[in-house]
């Protein structure tokens, strides 16, 4: 029996997802990525399981490898998506002021099979890249040269 309490759909707007390859280009939330997504599959090779843009109101899949898509329902993704993107958004302001060490340039949840990092590049968007847990990656370098090499232009 679902929790009322816990429905995500009671909690404000969901967000919606998209796959860059399924929708029209005039559909996607971004104009460009830059390279982005071949850069990352360069770097990671098999370990990148998602490259992803985010808005306040879509998230967009511009890479996701087959697991992702076979593990996952649209409803998982969606929550997956609501609780990562959606509530981070609303965190970032209030961490920037709790902690007072500057904007907020990038969070990393680490699991026993892969981390997802997320990296807003402005108050409503941002990216998220995710790779298995076998990827070597030193984040503050690594976030340094995603933001400083490509740029991603949002609609």
């Amino acid at each position: 029996m679902a929790d009322p309490d816990n429905d995500p759909s009671d909690q404000g707007q969901q967000l919606q997802i998209q796959f860059t390859d399924k929708i029209h280009a005039v559909e996607s939330i971004i104009v460009s990525d830059d390279g982005l997504v071949e850069r990352m599959r360069d770097i990671f090779g098999d370990e990148l399981r998602v490259v992803g843009a985010y808005n306040e109101h879509t998230f967009e899949f511009l890479y996701a490898d087959a697991e992702i898509t076979e593990q996952y329902t649209e409803e998982e993704l969606i929550a997956t998506g609501d609780e990562f993107i959606l509530s981070g958004q609303r965190e970032d302001t209030y961490q920037e002021q709790l902690f007072h060490l500057g904007e907020l340039e990038y969070n990393v949840r680490g699991f026993e099979d892969g981390q997802v990092l997320r990296i807003p590049l402005t108050q409503a968007t941002g990216l998220t890249i995710s790779v298995a847990s076998t990827a070597n990656v030193s984040l503050p370098q690594f976030i340094d040269q995603l933001t400083h090499r490509h740029d991603v232009v949002f609609r």
